[in-house]
């Protein structure tokens, strides 16, 4: 069992990484564009239920939008 610990920062930080990762994903590879959005929607759900309690200002509404980033939806 490891002892890591995560701060708030860290987990938002990480989570808004994999959200733009799969962003770029699905606008790259536009065949798998959807498995890619929902991805990001993955990420970005364990990241709500994870930091609930916690959510810092602005937070939600940043990520929500990087996941609105895909201009180029099928």
């Amino acid at each position: 069992m490891s002892d890591k610990r995560w701060t708030y920062k860290q987990i938002t930080d990480a989570a808004e990484e994999e959200i733009r990762r799969a962003m770029q994903n699905a606008k790259a590879a536009p065949d798998l564009a959807e498995l890619y959005r929902q991805h990001a929607r993955g990420a970005y759900a364990l990241w709500n239920q994870v930091t609930s309690g916690w959510i810092e200002d602005g937070d939600i509404n940043r990520l929500h939008e990087l996941m609105q980033s895909d201009t180029n939806r099928s």
